[in-house]
């Protein structure tokens, strides 16, 4: 893990300046993923003292979203704002969670 960070810091220093904005709201969107991990509760197995499998959070762009919902991404934007399964790891940046907005979208 410190070598694949260290050679992140190596890729960033050689980065255009244009591309770090996108580089930072994906690095967010991480960070957003890992303090989720950390911040849910995990419950051990009884029988065989192991925590069960819980798959990650999936993050995706406002437009994947569009896609899923079959909507202008403007739309999402709109529908985004104050809801629980956005994120807004940057000012500019959105990322939303799949199973959150799927979730929303089906009791629409």
């Amino acid at each position: 893990m410190i070598e694949d960070l260290a050679r992140l810091a190596v890729e960033l220093r050689d980065t255009p300046p244009e591309a770090l904005p996108e580089i930072i709201g994906g690095l967010e969107a991480l960070r957003a993923q890992a303090w989720a991990r950390m911040m849910t509760p995990s419950v051990t197995d009884a029988a065989n003292g192991q925590r069960p499998r819980v798959e990650p959070e999936q993050w995706i762009t406002p437009s994947q979203a569009a896609v899923i919902a079959n909507v202008p991404v403007d739309r999402i934007y709109t529908w985004a704002q104050g809801q629980r399964w956005a994120a807004r790891p940057t000012r500019r940046c959105l990322r939303i969670s799949e199973t959150g907005f799927r979730r929303w979208l089906a009791s629409r």
